[in-house]
């Protein structure tokens, strides 16, 4: 009995999506404080707040920053992940042919 218990869906659990605050608190307990000193912080934020307002999924914000920091160090102009390696990343994840052919 107990085990078509489960098939029904009684036993449920919902998870909300995270805010932007507990997104940010996530990535940067996540990061440490050796990886978050190559983020600017209004980079990290514009991460979380981008993601927080589509899916507020933690494991988006961080599959981001890891392309992002990827992106940075490619860039030997800049050691530090910038809000211009952000604005590259979106671009790339959100207009790329794929992106747009769901769309």
């Amino acid at each position: 009995m107990n085990r078509f218990v489960s098939f029904q869906g009684l036993n449920r659990v919902i998870f909300h999506p995270y805010t932007f605050k507990q997104l940010n608190e996530i990535v940067q307990a996540r990061l440490g404080s050796s990886l978050s000193s190559l983020f600017d912080k209004d980079a990290l934020d514009l991460i979380c707040r981008k993601v927080s307002s589509i899916s507020g999924d933690v494991r988006r914000v961080l599959q981001i920053c890891s392309q992002t920091l990827d992106m940075a160090q490619l860039d030997k102009l800049s050691s530090r992940v910038t809000l211009e390696h952000v604005q590259k990343t979106f671009e790339r994840l959100y207009t790329s042919t794929r992106t747009i052919f769901i769309r």
